[in-house]
């Protein structure tokens, strides 16, 4: 097997495995680090900049790393509410935004100058927050249309997913592709081999939710809904 590809898919299975454990203990917490360091991550470590050639595919890590962000959003909606996914999509979306400024000072005071090449990867942190924000808004609307039609958790969460990575896919290369007034070397390769990566991603998604959900839970889900039930019973006393 390619080692390359070996490591990603070593790497695949160690991100989404230690979310299904982190879960279990600070889940809020293990959702929003694992979305702002997963999302921020994607934008460095994508196809572009370390590819990994499959055959005639091209793949990179940050597909993975997109994908398990658009996860831990969707388990966000599932498990709390739609408001609280929105909320940390949010926070991610600001957090690229400071990554971007600081990649920004950080070249500025090392070379002296700005460029149109630095001004480039600058507008590539802005054009994914854009797609990021529209793709999640896709998926959190249609997640919420698939909810009401009492569709199958799994395959609600698959299908989500990949309608967001469409979106998102569409918005930002298309941005992309007005900003250099050209289609990128390899696109083809780069984006089929990403959906393949994705297609994977799901499976391991919606596989980790099934562990949480019936056998390794995240014990902060069991205290919310504790704590709701008393309060309910006490607004249902008489007075």
């Amino acid at each position: 097997m390619n080692l390359p590809l070996l490591f990603l898919i070593l790497a695949t299975l160690l991100c989404f495995s230690l979310l299904c454990l982190f879960r279990h203990f600070y889940d809020g917490t293990a959702l929003i680090s694992v979305a702002i360091g997963a999302a921020i991550n994607a934008n460095i470590f994508n196809a572009g900049n370390m590819p990994i050639e499959v055959g005639w595919l091209i793949m990179g890590i940050g597909s993975m790393l997109y994908t398990i962000f658009m996860f831990t959003v969707i388990y966000k909606a599932h498990d709390y509410d739609i408001p609280s996914a929105k909320s940390m999509s949010v926070a991610t979306i600001v957090a690229i935004l400071v990554s971007a400024m600081i990649e920004m000072l950080a070249k500025w005071s090392y070379y002296g100058y700005l460029d149109w090449a630095m001004g480039q990867a600058i507008l590539r942190y802005v054009f994914s927050c854009v797609s990021t924000f529209v793709g999640i808004w896709v998926m959190l609307w249609v997640y919420s249309k698939f909810k009401a039609k009492n569709m199958n958790v799994y395959v609600n969460f698959a299908l989500c997913v990949l309608i967001a990575s469409l979106f998102n896919s569409l918005v930002y290369y298309g941005l992309v592709a007005l900003m250099t007034q050209q289609i990128p070397e390899g696109f083809a390769r780069m984006l089929v081999g990403s959906y393949v990566g994705k297609i994977g991603c799901v499976v391991l998604g919606d596989l980790i939710y099934f562990i949480n959900s019936n056998f390794w839970k995240p014990r902060q889900l069991v205290i919310n809904f504790t704590d709701n039930s008393v309060q309910v019973e006490k607004e249902a006393e008489p007075k």
